[in-house]
């Protein structure tokens, strides 16, 4: 009697000790798997980091330049149109524009002169900033702040404006732009020049530092006459000229 329950013990013990050594190797072995399914490799895994790092390549590219200083001259001229609300029929009129503009890094200085001929003649003075892109010659998103000196018919002004533009290359030697300028109010003696908007797009080629383009230009103004007499007046047209990038 007594051997038997010896042996029951015994042979209860020793399957204890089996069961304990079948539960740590099956930990063992989970362990082992969760630690190579953590470090394997997969083509999908690579194709993924592959493209994070393309993406990471083209935002440093976008935001880093060799170039500190960057200068341009532009001349451009057309013929455009005129309208005024006070007048029955449009007015064709030779117009040109020269400019000039000097970025340290992303900070710029910019100023030029419009005339239009028979409507008015102007220049400006702007800031720009460069929000997104590494030069003035490449894609890129800018925002400005300026001041125009303005002569009219309708008396001198002097508004401040904020704009945005971009610049967008399709080919690495072709590609399209756009700009826009919101103007303020100002007063001149008894007339008023109550706002405007700016817009100008189109496209442009580049070859070394020259670069050839055409813009469709529109310019809407409202103005107060000293006869107390509200006018709108819209400029449109296309400019054709080109820039000299150093």
């Amino acid at each position: 009697m007594k051997k038997t329950i010896t042996l029951l013990l015994l042979i209860s013990f020793l399957s204890s000790l089996n069961a304990r050594g079948i539960e740590g190797v099956y930990e063992v072995i989970v362990r082992k798997q969760e630690e190579k399914k953590a470090s394997r490799w997969t083509l999908a895994d690579w194709m993924f980091t592959k493209q994070k790092m393309s993406l990471m390549d083209q935002w440093l590219a976008l935001h880093s330049s060799s170039t500190y200083f960057e200068f341009f001259l532009e001349g451009s001229g057309g013929m455009l149109d005129g309208r005024s609300s006070l007048e029955s029929t449009n007015k064709s009129k030779t117009s040109y524009r020269y400019q000039t503009a000097l970025y340290l890094r992303a900070i710029g200085i910019q100023a030029g002169i419009d005339k239009f001929s028979g409507y008015q003649d102007s220049s400006f003075f702007q800031g720009n900033l460069i929000l997104l892109g590494s030069s003035a010659q490449s894609t890129n998103i800018q925002f400005h702040y300026g001041k125009r000196n303005l002569t009219t018919e309708y008396g001198e002004f002097g508004p401040s404006y904020w704009g945005a533009s971009g610049t967008l290359y399709l080919l690495p030697f072709f590609g399209g732009l756009y700009e826009y300028r919101n103007y303020s109010d100002d007063d001149s003696g008894s007339s008023r020049f109550n706002d405007g908007q700016r817009q100008e797009y189109g496209a442009f080629l580049d070859i070394w530092f020259l670069r050839i383009r055409g813009t469709y230009f529109k310019e809407r103004a409202n103005y107060t006459t000293t006869a107390n007499a509200t006018v709108d007046q819209t400029i449109s047209g296309w400019w054709f000229g080109g820039q000299l990038f150093f």
